[in-house]
């Protein structure tokens, strides 16, 4: 049986990597946030949904509902320059965004 894995973000350079090493040794269900990203992507890899990191309910709400064996957690703003001028939206997004994806792991053990 493959491992069931949540991806918390499939469309950036390093999700695409993962979704492709992944997808043919585990049932990968990815998260995406950037709609045009997410198009170039969506017909090859399709268990997906829709998830803002930040939204602890929706986090919550994906990680229940696909029930993973692994998560593996790579949604971030990583672009240092951005961060630097919305540091409130990082803060958000790569600190609270774990936290959320964190709890969520541990309601499901």
């Amino acid at each position: 049986m493959r491992p069931k894995v949540f991806l918390s973000n499939g469309t950036g350079l390093l999700g695409y990597t993962f979704l492709e090493t992944l997808s043919p040794r585990a049932d990968v269900t990815y998260g995406f946030f950037n709609r045009e990203s997410f198009k170039k992507i969506s017909g090859s890899f399709p268990k997906r949904r829709f998830l803002d990191i930040k939204d602890r309910g929706e986090v919550e709400s994906a990680v229940s509902l696909v029930k993973p064996e692994v998560i593996i957690h790579n949604a971030a703003i990583s672009d240092v320059n951005y961060a630097e001028q919305h540091q409130d939206e990082a803060w958000q997004t790569n600190v609270e965004g774990t936290r959320n994806l964190v709890n969520a792991a541990r309601q499901i053990n």
